[in-house]
């Protein structure tokens, strides 16, 4: 009788064992100066529509792909660079313009093909008027809105027409 059940219970343990599903196994992998992160303070991350991370650091701006940094920083003088090497945000629009906010208070599109920067000003406001954590957000319509914490003048919609 033993020898008819333990073939049984040996063909039902192989059907079931092949139908459960293997547990996926993660792992975080630390990513620092010394594999090429700019600083190891990380204030913002985002990923783009191409899959690239792009990384905002108290040292500069950085695309990671996976495998390798590529580092963009403020250089003097050159007015398409990073204005500031403190990055604060970074958002990807619905139009795909990478944005990007520094520290010093300055807001722009970085343009990821090209890697230049051109500031968008706000129209109305003082450049210290915008001291306080800035948040971009896009709505359903590709309507994107600024706002800045604690602060009297603290909405604000972005125009096309007001580059």
């Amino acid at each position: 009788m033993l020898r008819l059940i333990l073939p049984g219970i040996v063909l039902l343990l192989s059907i079931f064992s092949g139908h459960t599903q293997k547990v996926s196994e993660y792992k975080f992998s630390v990513l620092s100066t010394n594999n090429g992160l700019a600083g190891n303070f990380v204030t913002t991350i985002t990923q783009d529509h191409k899959g690239f991370m792009w990384i905002g650091t108290e040292n500069g701006l950085q695309r990671y792909d996976g495998r390798r940094f590529l580092t963009f920083k403020n250089k003097p003088g050159d007015p398409q660079s990073l204005p500031y090497n403190v990055v604060e945000n970074i958002y990807e629009d619905k139009k795909q313009n990478l944005w990007v906010i520094t520290s010093d208070d300055r807001i722009g599109q970085f343009n990821t093909g090209y890697f230049t920067y051109k500031e968008v000003p706000v129209p109305g406001i003082k450049k210290e008027g915008l001291m306080g954590i800035k948040h971009l957000v896009e709505d359903k319509d590709h309507h994107l809105f600024l706002a800045i914490e604690a602060q009297p003048k603290s909405f604000y919609q972005y125009s096309e027409k007001n580059k």
